[in-house]
């Protein structure tokens, strides 16, 4: 299961903590299933403000590249590796 799968999993169970988690898990195995969840969302949206404009640029870059007529001198680009 990746990233993805784990995210996935961890918003359902968040959702479904109040109507049907609530009186059957202790308090304290709550708070930490809580605490993971937040900080696993707060990684997520810090590393999305620092990749997404990098991606942005390179999708930028990438059209431009096809209307662009001539190669570089060097061969071929960084961003076409």
């Amino acid at each position: 299961m990746g990233l993805l799968g784990i995210s996935a999993s961890l918003l359902v169970l968040f959702m479904l903590y109040r109507p049907l988690l609530y009186k059957y898990m202790p308090k304290q195995l709550s708070t930490y299933f809580a605490m993971f969840f937040v900080l696993v969302l707060f990684a997520k949206v810090i590393l999305l403000l620092f990749l997404f404009p990098e991606d942005i640029v390179r999708l930028f870059r990438f059209v431009a590249s096809k209307f662009a007529t001539e190669t570089p001198a060097g061969g071929i680009s960084r961003s076409q590796f």
